[in-house]
C-alpha cells in the first residue's frame, strides 16, 4: 500500500534540505531555481508578494528572499515537520511574514488578488484535484502576477516508474489548455532532468558531467520537453 503524502512528507521532515546537496540532486534543483529567477527579472525594480506552497525544506524560499524585488514571503506546506524546519530556519528572516500549516488540495486561506508571485515546485504533482490547485493559484493572485510551477511529464520514463507514493502526470498540451481556460497566458514551458529520479540521486563527479552534456544536446535536438520527467511552467493572470 502507499502511504499518504503527509504521512511521507512528515517522516521525511528535515532530512530533506540534506538530499540536495548530491551532485545530481543539486543539478536538477540548480535547473528548478534557475527557471524561477530567469522568470522573476521582470519585477526588476518593483516592490512585490511572494506566496509559495509546498515550502519542504525552504529552497524555493530561499530563492525569493534573494529576489530584490521581493518585500515579503508567505509559506504553506501541509506538513507540520516542514512548518516547524523552516520557522526555525527563517526566524531571523524579515522578508519571511507567515509560514501557515495548510493542504493546498483544499480552498487557499487567502482573498482574492492578494500576491504578485505564487510558485508551487514539487508539490501540486501529489493531489488528485491539481487542476482545482492551478485555479485557486489564480485566484489569489493580482491583475498581472506571475505563477511558476511543475508537473510531471506524462510523455517521459516516468510512465514506467512505480512511485512510493501516488502522483498525477500530465503533458505541455494539456496544461496549456487548462491554462488558457483559466485565465492564465502561458510565458514558457520548459523541460527538467530526462533520466529517472534514483539516477540523479547516485551521479557525481564526471559522470554527472558527462549525463549533463548529453541532456543538453539531447534538448537541443528533440526540443525542450521532449521526454522531460518534469515541466517547468510560468503563467501570468490576464
Amino acid at each position: 500500500m502507499k502511504k499518504s503524502s503527509s504521512t511521507h512528507w512528515n517522516q521525511i521532515g528535515k532530512s530533506y534540505a540534506a538530499e540536495w546537496q548530491n551532485g545530481g540532486k543539486k543539478y536538477v534543483s540548480d535547473q528548478e531555481l534557475l527557471f524561477i529567477k530567469r522568470t522573476l527579472q521582470m519585477f526588476k525594480g518593483q516592490t512585490v508578494d511572494a506566496l509559495d506552497l509546498g515550502i519542504g525544506a525552504g529552497r524555493i524560499l530561499s530563492t525569493l528572499i534573494d529576489v530584490k524585488a521581493v518585500d515579503g514571503v508567505t509559506g504553506v506546506d501541509f506538513s507540520q515537520e516542514m512548518i516547524l524546519y523552516c520557522k526555525n530556519k527563517f526566524r531571523n528572516e524579515k522578508k519571511v511574514k507567515k509560514l501557515l500549516h495548510h493542504d493546498i488540495s483544499k480552498p487557499l486561506p487567502f482573498k482574492n488578488d492578494t500576491f504578485d508571485i505564487v510558485t508551487s515546485m514539487r508539490a501540486i504533482k501529489y493531489n488528485r484535484n491539481w487542476r482545482d490547485i492551478l485555479k485557486e493559484c489564480r485566484r489569489v493572485l493580482k491583475k498581472n502576477g506571475i505563477f511558476i510551477f511543475d508537473m510531471l511529464n506524462i510523455d517521459s520514463v516516468n510512465r514506467l516508474s512505480s512511485d512510493e507514493i501516488t502522483m498525477y502526470r500530465t503533458n505541455a498540451r494539456e496544461l496549456t489548455e487548462t491554462l488558457t481556460n483559466y485565465g492564465l497566458e502561458i510565458l514558457k514551458i520548459n523541460g527538467g532532468p530526462i533520466l529517472p529520479g534514483f539516477v540523479y540521486n547516485r551521479l557525481n563527479g564526471p559522470i554527472l558531467g558527462l549525463m549533463i552534456m548529453t541532456e543538453k544536446l539531447f534538448k537541443a535536438v528533440f526540443g525542450q520537453t521532449f521526454l522531460s520527467r518534469f515541466l517547468y511552467v510560468a503563467c501570468r493572470k490576464i
